[in-house]
């Protein structure tokens, strides 16, 4: 999501979900329930609460996470 990924929830009509990470040039990643569930209880995402596509966002908590997450070891 640093690098400009968006993930959404897509609700269905029968109310099944689906969580999915989209890329810049269109491209589609499923992400399991159970890692957007466990990111939202530990603060590090927020939904803006959209029907029927909820967007994710990094919270403060998880963009500084990230970030040390992808700086190279040394």
């Amino acid at each position: 999501m640093l690098n400009g990924w968006t993930l959404k929830s897509h609700r269905m009509l029968d109310g099944e979900k689906a969580y999915r990470l989209h890329g810049l040039a269109g491209e589609e990643s499923e992400v399991a329930d159970a890692t957007v569930e466990g990111l939202v209880a530990k603060s590090l995402l927020q939904s803006n609460l959209k029907f029927p596509a909820a967007s994710y966002l990094l919270t403060e908590k998880g963009r500084s996470l990230a970030i040390r997450l992808a700086k190279p070891l040394g």
